[in-house]
């Protein structure tokens, strides 16, 4: 059975160690590192608090004197290992937790067997906590096995930032090794001064590699970060669609060099600490005004049509995109993304105006006119009112076009369709 048990610790090292490497991405020096400061440490613990005590201990069989010394300090290797997981950004599953609690029952076991036996009042069987210790430890391991968010336990961990937990255990480790010694005198009225500088060397060297592989990682981080921040920015400059930042009030806070090319406006920087109301037409500022508080007050984002002054004295259709972001830190404003689609607007005009009008006089054509007599007949009878529809009538067009030819014609129909057009009310249609 103690065969059995070597092996399952060994099995359990070897997966725990595995999960550590897939989950901590590159880092596998760094996981190394942390995991050896926690088991240097466990180690020490156990080796002065229960190991040395039971292996000086007279009458205690060689196996079991080398099983009981062995136990405590797998156990603290397989903690160490946890803990390490547990540093892991979203690795904290509950699988994990029944991992940790398994392990802590089982080292609590293992200790509390080593000293039962140098207390000589361990006796096989009857120790029934004990018993339950270590066969709740056994199913609790396989509860965790079993449970679906094992699945998720050995994916890589996205880590935006060098994380500085494992340096951190790697410093509690360090320091924890003070505690130890001093609980070791008050218990025994000595310490291994050998075990101790051992122990301090070791912490010492694993907390001067982690640091050192730390400021590496930060400064490669930092070189990224600038790096990344380098080519958005190149996107943005080069973009054809402007960017505008504005804080809570509306103010510009900052504008993208395209938006000089889009308002018309000799630099973008110009339009820094103005209120971004001013370029609005007068036509859409109220409607501007009320998306704008809704969305600050809201936290959500906008996306429409809106026309804007230019610096030349026209006005232009723009599509725009606002995103709040007011609550990022590295923003604190609302992000505007803007794009020009005068081109889009006056060709869907010209559309709409060709599908009622007619190409070569422009006056209203059929579809139009019959939908002008259905309003006017609507109309009219709500007034108990009358309409009128006047028919005109070109005497020797027809001569115009056979005699002089088509463009004539044409140009006649023009100055007809004009001087008619020109002499009638707003209100009425000349179709």
């Amino acid at each position: 059975s103690d065969l059995a048990y070597v092996v399952e610790y060994a099995l359990l090292i070897a997966g725990l160690g595995w999960l550590v490497r897939r989950t901590v991405r590159e880092r596998d020096v760094d996981a190394l590192l942390d995991v050896g400061a926690v088991a240097v440490l466990g180690v020490f613990a156990m080796g002065e608090l229960v190991v040395e005590p039971f292996l000086k201990e007279p009458g205690v069989p060689g196996l079991a004197r080398l099983l009981g010394a062995a136990y405590p300090i797998l156990d603290a290797v397989l903690v160490a290992l946890v803990v390490r997981l547990l540093l892991v950004p979203g690795s904290r599953t509950r699988c994990l937790a029944l991992l940790a609690t398994a392990f802590a029952m089982a080292f609590a076991a293992d200790a509390a067997y080593s000293v039962m036996v140098q207390l000589d009042t361990y006796v096989a069987g009857g120790a029934a906590v004990l018993d339950s210790l270590w066969i709740g430890a056994v199913g609790v391991t396989g509860l965790a096995a079993l449970h679906p968010s094992m699945r998720s336990l050995g994916r890589r961990a996205e880590e935006a930032a060098p994380p500085t937990g494992g340096f951190a255990l790697v410093g509690v480790a360090l320091l924890g090794s003070v505690p130890v010694t001093i609980g070791t005198f008050a218990l025994r009225d000595h310490f291994s001064p050998v075990g101790y500088g051992l122990t301090s060397v070791a912490l010492s060297g694993i907390a001067v590699a982690r640091l050192v592989r730390l400021l590496r990682a930060a400064r490669r981080y930092r070189a990224s970060l600038a790096a990344e921040e380098a080519y958005y920015r190149a996107m943005v400059q080069r973009s054809s669609d402007g960017v505008l930042v504005l804080d809570g009030h509306g103010r510009v806070l900052d504008a993208s060099p395209a938006v000089a090319a889009l308002l018309r406006v000799p630099d973008a920087e110009g339009l820094v600490g103005r209120d971004a109301s001013e370029v609005v037409h007068e036509d859409d500022l109220a409607r501007v005004r009320s998306l704008f508080r809704r969305m600050r007050h809201d936290g959500l984002g906008w996306s429409g049509e809106v026309r804007l002054h230019r610096g030349d004295g026209t006005f232009g259709w723009y599509s725009a995109r606002a995103e709040n972001l007011l609550h990022e830190p590295a923003v604190g404003g609302v992000v505007v993304n803007v794009h020009d689609i005068s081109d889009r607007k006056q060709a869907e005009q010209d559309l709409h105006h060709q599908a009622f009008h007619d190409a070569l006089t422009g006056l209203a054509n059929r579809a139009l006119l019959r939908d002008r007599v259905q309003h006017g007949l609507v109309r009219f009878a709500r007034r108990n009112g009358g309409l009128v529809v006047l028919f005109c009538d070109l005497d020797g067009f027809k001569t115009v076009n056979d005699s002089l030819g088509h463009a004539a014609g044409d140009r006649l129909l023009q100055v007809v369709a004009g001087r008619i057009a020109g002499v009638v009310r707003e209100e009425d249609t000349v179709a």
